[in-house]
């Protein structure tokens, strides 16, 4: 952490509200210098059919509604992906419904799906050509969809986002919308996952963008590994593990009332299992996205020996500043070196 941000703009950020702070840091992100991140050729790598730099990329949830889009590309991130949205506009959760934890490095959220819809992400954002890096569109479900309506909830998002989306992720797991991660269960999923896929496949004005399915940590090894497999069996083109855990166990007395989602140090023992859980489901076949208490280089390429391509980050983009991904892209390749490795690709699934 740079010593301009950990004395002076958290502190500054910590004053406030955390929903509004996190609407001010993103709409200050074009004030920042742009990070120029030279990165080492032996970072290189893939998240099925797109090529990436180097595989630091920011997670859901940062940017829903694509207002810093262009802007956040600044810090260095080789893949960005926004939302989640819904078809249509939605108010999300009473608030407060974000919560700091800066003693255990994490955050608890009961957003809801809060976002200015389909539409309005796809407007800001355009279309793919000329991008400096990928934008993913991470879709969900309205929270007023009826049980049994959930294909066609996704459908209608999916119509809208796959002209501007270079990826797309059918967000299933999140613990904010009453239901969704119901869909995660075997007998679903397939019947889910297959009709997304459909989707995909006929939409996107010829494109035909990768389709991948965001896993929850809060399942067994048993249960994930047959959610990944069931996934892949359907024809997903790659798995985002994990999303935000509702054990708050970490957070002792100082849990919210209320529950949510935690990220940050936390939730990394859970959502590294849980990685391993579909790589041993998956068997190197499907492209992994590891996210959940990455904050440093160390941690990344422990996600990528258990078989992550690429990684997300997003709570450590708030207690570490906008330099913690040219810190990681920095490191990664005496690392890789250190421990036998010529390139990330090499490293992937080492620990098979």
């Amino acid at each position: 952490m740079s010593p301009f941000y950990r004395h002076l703009v958290r502190p500054l950020l910590f004053r406030l509200d955390p929903e509004r702070a996190h609407a001010l840091a993103l709409r200050c992100v074009r004030f920042l210098p742009v990070a120029k991140i030279e990165a080492a050729p032996s970072l290189r790598t893939a998240i099925g059919p797109i090529s990436l730099a180097h595989p630091v990329g920011l997670a859901a949830g940062f940017d829903k509604d694509g207002i810093a889009a262009g802007t956040l590309v600044r810090l260095g991130f080789s893949f960005i992906e926004l939302g989640t949205v819904t078809a249509l506009p939605q108010e999300g959760n009473p608030r407060p419904r974000l919560f700091r934890f800066p003693a255990e490095e994490a955050l608890v959220n009961r957003m809801g799906f809060n976002n200015e819809g389909a539409e309005e992400l796809v407007r800001r954002i355009g279309a793919p050509e000329d991008r400096p890096v990928p934008f993913g569109v991470n879709v969900g479900r309205q929270r007023s969809t009826e049980p049994g309506g959930e294909a066609d909830d996704y459908r209608r998002v999916l119509a809208t986002v796959l002209p501007a989306a270079d990826y797309v992720v059918a967000n299933i797991s999140s613990p904010n919308t009453p239901g969704l991660r119901d869909l995660e269960k075997r007998e679903r999923l397939a019947d889910l996952v297959g009709a997304l896929v459909e989707a995909v496949r006929a939409g996107g004005a010829g494109r035909r963008p990768p389709l991948f399915v965001k896993l929850s940590p809060d399942r067994s090894a048993g249960e994930l590994e047959a959610a990944a497999a069931t996934a892949a069996k359907a024809g997903v083109d790659g798995l985002i593990v994990t999303n935000t855990t509702t054990d708050l166990a970490p957070l002792g007395e100082g849990a919210p009332p209320g529950g949510g989602g935690l990220s940050g140090a936390p939730l990394a023992p859970r959502a590294f299992e849980a990685l391993r859980a579909a790589r041993r489901a998956t068997g190197g076949e499907l492209p992994l996205i590891a996210s959940g208490g990455v904050f440093d280089a160390d941690d990344v390429l422990r996600r990528i020996r258990a078989g992550a391509s690429a990684v997300q980050i997003f709570t450590a983009l708030v207690y570490e500043g906008p330099s913690v991904v040219r810190r990681i892209v920095r490191r990664l390749p005496s690392l890789l070196a250190r421990e036998g490795f010529r390139s990330v690709t090499e490293a992937v699934g080492a620990d098979d």
